[in-house]
């Protein structure tokens, strides 16, 4: 219960949205459960995501552009040369494997990702849920 102060200037008790009590680690504040993913590229010598990204041709556009065909996706960050951060809603998103519909890996965004922006010979593209701190990088 929070205290605030009514036009007659008497307390009175308002129940607001529980919200204000977190204080746990949440994505859900008021909205629906949110997951950051983190999609690295790597094997051989893989294309620098950061070059050029802001172009509508650039790899990190590919992989953003695959990466929306399977997720929900609220938000992504500036990658590095070899990866990115994104948030997507948890409800929706498409953790399943190659093959298959059972949850248990991001096999098919993986794969989509590495054939969108070329395979480089042995190329590999994983996404992860990561366990994000202040002063994380990828």
């Amino acid at each position: 219960m929070a205290t605030l102060i009514d036009p007659t200037n008497t307390y009175s008790q308002v129940n607001l949205a529980a919200n204000y009590q977190r204080y746990s680690p949440t994505t859900q504040m008021g909205t629906r459960t949110l997951r950051v993913i983190k999609v690295l590229i790597s094997g051989g010598s893989p294309p620098n995501l950061s070059t050029s990204y802001t172009t509508s041709t650039s790899n990190y556009a590919k992989a953003v552009r695959t990466f929306q065909t399977y997720f929900e996706t609220w938000a992504v960050f500036t990658p590095t040369a070899t990866g990115f951060l994104a948030i997507v809603s948890d409800d929706t998103a498409q953790d399943s494997d190659v093959g298959t519909n059972v949850i248990g890996g991001y096999g098919q965004c993986e794969a989509a990702i590495l054939a969108a922006i070329g395979d480089w010979g042995s190329g590999a593209v994983a996404l992860s849920v990561p366990n994000l701190t202040i002063g994380t990088t990828l």
